[in-house]
């Protein structure tokens, strides 16, 4: 590797990426300037938001912005934002809500909490959104993916209208999709994510360390919007609202559920296509998904509540501790016990 080529890799040479093909980079200045409050008043609280953001731009292509702080008061900031490439954000703590208006009489308000992820997507030309964002004055941990369109395709090695579809819909296509835009994180999301937050390396690698964990991120969406690619052709849009009916009453029912046969009946399916929708449509089977998502409860109750292992094994189903920190750990792998003194460290 040439000394120009190791100082690259480092963030320690030129970002000059202003020429030709490569003229994809995000701005953060841009990123900054995207958001306009309608009320100047406002402006004060807007800037106080965003002078705690942390951004890292990458060799790869895209910017990682994180935040790490806790507002001082309780914000309510009605604006318009300005979107000019694919953003992905991931909640690890804090509390907040927004909501978009893509229309006369169309909106869609979204509880921001620990362990969601949102995904806003790009037109073929930038265009305007206008929100409302509120954020209560509690810790807030989040990372933010900005990219363009141009520079996935690149790194995918694609076209760019070889793209999945949901990254370039915009909100006007939101209607039966909220699922994609603003979910709960899977165990491999929420593993990274905390990774990034938990990074003790020196700031000399942690840039290089944050770039591969951006990239594993982007990665899990990519899959995440090609598997219901594949399930929407195999899935009619009733049998689809039907198995996020079935995955909701797995969550709502986690200590006790129903059995297959149950879940079928009351759901209006039969179990066969419970069973090969809900594998195509959340990449496990109904009870593979259920112990997952027992697993991020488990994660949430220990990082929004610092509760003691042995509670956060109880609340999801395990009278055995030794099993539940097994499971954990092959889950997210670390030991929930280290998870949560990791957790301590940083509060």
């Amino acid at each position: 590797m040439s000394p120009a080529s190791y100082g690259d890799l480092f963030g320690q040479g030129s970002l000059n990426h202003e020429n030709g093909a490569n003229n994809m980079m995000i701005n953060p200045d841009s990123v900054k300037a995207s958001w306009q409050v309608h009320d100047a008043g406002l402006s004060e609280q807007l800037e106080s938001l965003q002078q705690h953001k942390v951004f890292y731009p990458l060799h790869s292509g895209f910017l990682v912005v994180v935040d790490d702080f806790v507002p001082a008061q309780y914000h309510v900031l009605p604006g318009r934002k300005r979107m000019e490439c694919i953003e992905f954000a991931y909640i690890h703590s804090g509390r907040a809500r927004f909501t978009l208006r893509s229309g006369p009489g169309r909106g869609y308000r979204w509880d921001i909490t620990s362990g969601v992820r949102t995904m806003l997507p790009y037109k073929t030309r930038p265009y305007d959104m206008e929100m409302v964002f509120e954020v209560d004055p509690a810790p807030v941990k989040m990372v933010t993916l900005y990219i363009s369109p141009q520079r996935l395709s690149s790194l995918m090695g694609t076209e760019l209208h070889a793209l999945p579809v949901d990254l370039a819909s915009g909100p006007s296509t939101f209607d039966g999709n909220e699922y994609d835009y603003c979910s709960t994180m899977g165990p491999a999301v929420e593993s990274a994510v905390f990774q990034i937050f938990d990074c003790r390396l020196s700031d000399m690698v942690r840039k290089l360390f944050i770039e591969a964990k951006a990239l594993e991120l982007l990665s899990l969406e990519l899959e995440h919007l090609c598997r219901r690619k594949t399930s929407a052709t195999a899935c009619r849009a009733e049998e689809i609202r039907g198995l996020h009916h079935a995955r909701q009453i797995m969550m709502d029912n986690m200590l006790d559920p129903p059995t297959l046969t149950e879940l079928a009946r009351e759901v209006g399916l039969n179990v066969k296509k419970i069973k090969t929708g809900f594998r195509a449509l959340f990449g496990a089977t109904v009870y593979g998904f259920l112990h997952q998502y027992r697993m991020e409860k488990a994660m949430q109750l220990l990082r929004t509540d610092l509760s003691s292992v042995s509670e956060a094994a109880w609340a999801v189903g395990y009278v055995n501790v030794s099993h539940f920190s097994s499971a954990f750990r092959k889950q997210f792998g670390i030991r929930p016990g280290d998870y949560l003194r990791a957790l301590r460290r940083s509060v």
